[in-house]
């Protein structure tokens, strides 16, 4: 019963988010047209901005989604996302270095990132307090991505089996996606194609 309705929920997941996103792009629109205190209504923008980009990374992970995104909008929305279900686990994700410019596939990003944080999620022992750490860096065709683990304040290092890990990351990608991933000294390298010569509008337009 509950497969079949986690099945459910999937097939509605398009519909769903396309009267949300629309919901949040009217409720944006009317309050920049409304506001004469543009100082106090700028928390609320920000807020309707941070869920239209949730909205927009979710809309990629579905049936049919991807296309280039800006790199570090989608990094740090995804990222807000994912430090909901990694504070339950006691554990903190902290991204860093992120390139704002870079344009990256949705289909090959979000899946990598899923994947590796799912993945560190298993095999760190809860309560450890441990962080997850992100840094992207780019050149003109590829994307790398690097992540590290660090202990909690006063707790020693926690060995991890990487190699392992880069495996079993590598299960969690869908087919077809073109994506690197090796383990080193300490951590976890991602390595994929960067979107030459894709459109640069701003960050909320690439996720849409």
């Amino acid at each position: 019963m509950a497969h079949a309705r986690s099945d459910d929920l999937w097939f509605l997941a398009p519909g769903l988010m396309h009267h949300l996103g629309n919901a949040v792009f009217a409720a944006r629109g009317q309050l920049q047209l409304a506001a004469l205190d543009t100082e106090r209504a700028a928390p609320a923008l920000q807020a309707l901005l941070r869920a239209q980009t949730a909205l927009g990374i979710v809309r990629h992970l579905l049936p049919g989604g991807g296309g280039p995104v800006a790199l570090g909008a989608c990094v740090h929305g995804l990222a807000e996302m994912l430090r909901v279900p990694l504070r339950d686990l006691g554990l903190r994700l902290v991204t860093a270095d992120v390139p704002a410019g870079a344009v990256v596939d949705a289909a090959a990003l979000l899946p990598a990132i899923l994947g590796a944080v799912r993945g560190l999620a298993n095999a760190v022992p809860q309560g450890l307090g441990a962080v997850l750490t992100l840094t992207a860096t780019t050149d003109a065709t590829t994307l790398a991505l690097r992540w590290g683990l660090e202990p909690g304040p006063g707790l020693l290092p926690f060995g991890l089996d990487w190699t392992k890990l880069a495996a079993t990351v590598r299960q969690c990608l869908p087919m077809g996606v073109e994506l690197e991933t090796t383990a080193t000294a300490d951590g976890l390298l991602m390595v994929l194609p960067t979107e030459t010569g894709a459109e640069t509008a701003d960050s909320d337009a690439n996720l849409r």
